[in-house]
């Protein structure tokens, strides 16, 4: 009976074995986002790295809106320039028309002149000059014609002269309005570009400051619990918190294997206050608080821990199996 019933507790022991690998199991798939703590120091860190980001961002940042401001007063400059070639362009264009209607006059009455010359053969100016009565007569209306006509003739050159300078000086002034309006685009391209980059930093900062914010409430929910569970230990020295997926082991063959020695990686004997971890995450040695269970030292390894999964030792099977699967928090004690 005695043997029937060792052989009953043992199945039993192996379905209790089974339930705790399908709960760890299961907790671990479950929450993937939680495989790795959210320690003190680590989200000290973390800030740390943050908060120089920003500074780098801020930095930028005033970069580029003094960069903004200085094109701004290049604009200013710019467009006082194009106003001032406009008003100059605006002059020249009046003044070109104002002379175009006198050319064009003055042409119009010298071909009136020409044309009653030639309809007046007989009893014109022209006949005039070439039918005097006497030389002196004739020498005289000569003279008077050829001062008409050089006058006629130099108004046409003045006017012609005048137009073509300031048709040409309206061309170099044009050259200089496109100069400037190149000039205007490319500081409008790079105004534009400045201020999609200030856009952008903007957004990262207000992204940054939002995880700042975020991990400063992590901290100070961290510190929380820090302050209340010292305040139950006070003749402990807590530094730190670790949020973890704990287990129950204890020296037992079911639970460490029929070849386990019972003691520890670090030579402890393995029982109630040792606890298997992942080196990588806790320490070996590393003091420990966990609430409920006592101070406990990080002194084993196993293939299964990883991450911030660790084994909470026991003495007896049947505890380790009733404590089951759980995420706790737990303490790291200053040596």
């Amino acid at each position: 009976m005695n043997i029937n019933r060792f052989l009953e507790n043992i199945k039993i022991f192996k379905y209790l074995i089974f339930i705790v690998f399908i709960s760890t199991f299961i907790a671990i798939t479950l929450n993937p986002h939680i495989i790795f703590a959210a320690d003190l120091e680590r989200l000290k860190g973390e800030k740390v790295k943050l908060t120089n980001e920003q500074n780098a961002i801020l930095y930028n940042l005033n970069n580029i809106r003094e960069e903004i401001d200085r094109t701004k007063h290049d604009l200013l400059s710019l467009e006082s320039k194009i106003n001032t070639l406009e008003n100059q362009i605006n002059n020249l264009e009046l003044n070109i028309k104002k002379i175009e209607i006198e050319l064009k006059n003055t042409i119009k009455i010298l071909n009136e002149k020409a044309i009653e010359l030639y309809k007046r053969k007989n009893n014109s100016f022209f006949q005039a000059v070439i039918s005097p009565k006497d030389i002196i007569t004739f020498f005289k209306n000569m003279n008077l014609f050829g001062y008409m006509m050089k006058q006629d003739s130099e108004a046409i050159n003045n006017y012609i002269e005048t137009k073509e300078e300031l048709i040409e000086t309206k061309l170099i002034l044009e050259e200089k309005h496109e100069e400037l309006n190149s000039y205007k685009d490319q500081y409008n391209s790079t105004h534009n570009s400045l201020l999609i980059k200030e856009a952008e930093y903007e957004k990262k900062l207000e992204e940054i400051k939002i995880q700042v914010a975020k991990l400063e409430n992590n901290l100070k929910e961290i510190e929380g619990r820090i302050k209340k569970i010292q305040s139950q230990y006070p003749n402990l020295n807590i530094v730190d918190e670790y949020r973890v997926l704990s287990t129950g082991y204890c020296p037992c063959p079911i639970c460490c294997g029929k070849y386990s020695s019972g003691y520890t990686a670090i030579g402890l004997k393995a029982g109630h206050g040792v606890i298997a971890v992942d080196p990588k995450f806790i320490p070996l040695r590393t003091k420990i608080l966990i609430p409920g269970y006592g101070v406990a030292i990080a002194g084993d390894t196993g293939k299964k821990i990883r991450n911030n999964h660790i084994d909470i030792g026991f003495d007896d099977h049947s505890d380790a199996l009733r404590y089951g699967v759980r995420f706790i928090y737990i303490y790291k004690i200053d040596k």
